[in-house]
């Protein structure tokens, strides 16, 4: 909901009080006209895409969840598995194993060198109940975990999505400004029809 007000706020102050009211002419016209609502629709792409990508989460299935380290079983057959929180992650050699949405992971070559690769750790989401990739964070406002490099992950919407908001915003705002100011001080005002 938050960008779709934030969309129509724009469209608002450029298309309504920059345009129509303030009667901006010309080519000036189509440039304000064209920006704010193909900013609209790449806002829209992107929250489609932050909605419904996935942002890395380590699968859930037999390949990644056994086996389950004796640790772990020991505690589920004792019944005290409630208390992971405050048990550490089991790690065996290039994996470890997330006590608290109990799948495997895999864990980047400690020798990286500060590479990429240091950032593909995985980390568990303490909201999501889930393991992710390049994990950034958890974004309260989408409610998604935000996460990815390059081509994998949500990471390019949710850094697209942020930037044409700011750009939308400050289009309209000048368009508005722009346009009550032409039309101010256009001969006749505010009475010219």
């Amino acid at each position: 909901m938050t960008v779709l007000w934030v969309i129509t706020v724009c469209i608002a102050l450029t298309h309504g009080v920059g345009l129509t009211a303030g009667r901006i002419t010309g080519v000036w016209w189509w440039v304000c006209l064209v920006a704010v609502y193909s900013m609209a629709a790449i806002a829209l792409v992107c929250l489609a895409g932050l909605m419904f990508s996935d942002p890395g989460v380590v699968p859930r299935a037999e390949a990644t969840c056994f086996p389950i380290p004796k640790e772990v079983q020991r505690r589920i057959s004792d019944g005290s598995h409630g208390t992971h929180d405050s048990a550490g992650n089991i790690v065996d050699g290039d994996r470890s194993f997330c006590v608290r949405c109990l799948v495997w992971r895999n864990n980047p070559d400690p020798h990286c060198c500060g590479g990429p690769c240091v950032q593909a750790r995985p980390h568990h989401c303490r909201i999501c109940n889930r393991c992710v990739l390049h994990f950034d964070h958890h974004c309260g406002v989408f409610g998604r975990c935000i996460a990815g490099s390059g081509l994998h992950g949500n990471m390019k919407y949710f850094v697209t999505i942020i930037a044409v908001g700011y750009g939308g915003f400050f289009l309209s705002l000048v368009t508005a400004i722009a346009g009550l100011v032409a039309r101010a001080t256009r001969e006749g005002g505010w009475e010219d029809q």
